[in-house]
């Protein structure tokens, strides 16, 4: 996994929040709507980061730490949304 996180030049640190957004989707859509899920994953990742500003003698405030926690949820909420409705329409 590290081989191929350097072939991307992918910071570990946007991994890991790729990692957590995906496990946070993935569980949340369990029991609500992904639509939902995918409210819950852009909370927490906003959250996260406000909790980093408030705490910069600790923490690293980094936009882009949101936008990899919820990209990944994104795409699969994007692809399970395609495949709904491709199933419907044929």
């Amino acid at each position: 996994m590290e081989k191929l996180m350097q072939k991307l030049n992918i910071p570990h640190d946007k991994a890991l929040h790729a990692l957590y957004g995906l496990i946070i989707y993935s569980f949340v859509s369990l029991f609500v709507a992904p639509i939902y899920a995918l409210a819950v994953v852009a909370v927490n990742a906003v959250g996260k980061e406000t909790y980093d500003f408030y705490n910069q003698d600790k923490h690293t405030v980094d936009v882009m730490d949101a936008v990899a926690t919820a990209l990944v949820p994104m795409m699969l909420f994007f692809l399970q949304w395609l495949f709904t409705t491709l199933a419907i329409s044929f």
